[in-house]
Formats: C-alpha cells, structure tokens, sequence
C-alpha cells in the first residue's frame, strides 16, 4: 500500500522573497551557513 504524498509544503514569512517567488514561480532557500544544525 503507497500512501506516499506528492505534495511538498515550505511555510514562508511574509516578505519580498515571498513575492518573487510566487510571481516568477521560483522557490527560495536560506544560505546554508544560516542553517541552526551543529554539524
């Protein structure tokens, strides 16, 4: 039984970054070094 989704959901603040990305249809990543991960 595949219950697998194919659906992917990102919660964004509200602000320009939010913007572009729905008019240009583009996704937008923070930069890795400001990730919280102690590795």
């Amino acid at each position: 039984m595949n219950n697998s989704r194919k659906s992917f959901y990102k919660y964004f603040t509200i602000n320009q970054n939010l913007f572009n990305s729905i008019i240009n249809n583009e996704l937008f990543f923070s930069n890795p070094r400001n990730f919280n991960d102690p590795f």
